[in-house]
């Protein structure tokens, strides 16, 4: 069910104008706007230090394919077996994970509610990137800005 927002433009106590404000984006609606949106993030997670490498290369191709449905992985990282600081669920190591993409809101919530079903991912953190430059190298930035050209 759809629901119709009006907007009352008011001028001198008159109502001067109705608006619909949902006809004005009939397919995904005014309030559904950001998930159109591009934008770079990085996520670090971290896999138990129990899995063999065929289980973790199988949960980051997953990861990775959900990110690449809708988006483009600028980088990623094995960070590999480090010493946690403290205990998470009974484990003091952890496989590091790092990644870079550009990703909608939504690709990343999706991203993000995979890693919380998945037992074999101890902890996870996604952030918004506001520069994106100290992650690219300066031969991807001259070829993009001459694919712009």
């Amino acid at each position: 069910m759809v629901a119709n927002i009006i907007f009352l433009l008011i001028k001198d106590k008159n109502v001067v104008k109705y608006i619909n404000l949902s006809l004005l984006a009939p397919s995904k609606g005014l309030l559904n706007h950001k998930e159109d949106m591009m934008r770079y993030y990085e996520t670090v997670y971290i896999l138990s230090p129990d899995l063999s490498q065929d289980e973790k290369s199988t949960i980051m191709n997953r990861l990775r394919s959900i990110i690449q449905k809708n988006g483009k992985i600028i980088k990623e990282e094995d960070w590999g077996k480090k010493r946690l600081a403290y205990q998470i669920k009974h484990k003091d190591y952890g496989n590091y994970v790092y990644m870079v993409y550009n990703a909608s809101e939504d690709t990343v919530h999706k991203l993000e509610q995979e890693m919380n079903l998945q037992s074999d991912v101890l902890r996870f953190l996604s952030v918004k990137l506001e520069n994106i430059e100290p992650f690219i190298s300066k031969e991807e930035v001259a070829s993009e800005t001459t694919a712009e050209s």
